[in-house]
């Protein structure tokens, strides 16, 4: 049996899928296109409705303001803790640093989040 390098080989066929395929993948682009188009647009006409963004503000400012005194509060009785424990049991700075360090990541989360709120 002899091999035969191209088999059935229409350069005709061949020829139209190509064709075909560069029509679908213009297709697909200006769709994308068309898409990003309408997105746009849509951005561009709803500006009148930030007017519905106070009340946003206002909840998230709520939020804030609860979050800053649940800090403070963590943070005082973190650092209260930790300096009963140096006094009456004279712990080492060894083992209240833990302490020390979690309320300060606690005071500071809420610093940040007020940072990335406003």
């Amino acid at each position: 049996m002899k091999f035969q390098k191209f088999p059935n080989y229409n350069f005709e066929s061949n020829l139209m899928k190509n064709k075909f395929a560069k029509m679908e993948i213009f297709n697909n682009l200006r769709n994308a296109y068309a898409a990003r188009l309408a997105v746009a647009a849509v951005a561009m006409v709803s500006s009148p409705a930030y007017a519905q963004i106070t009340k946003v503000n206002t909840v998230m400012g709520n939020v804030q303001t609860v979050l800053t005194g649940v800090a403070v509060t963590c943070f005082t009785i973190a650092l209260m803790f930790a300096g009963f424990k140096m006094a009456f049991q004279h712990a080492k700075w060894s083992e209240i640093s833990n302490i020390v360090i979690g309320g300060i990541i606690v005071g500071g989360a809420a610093g940040i989040a007020a940072w990335l709120i406003n």
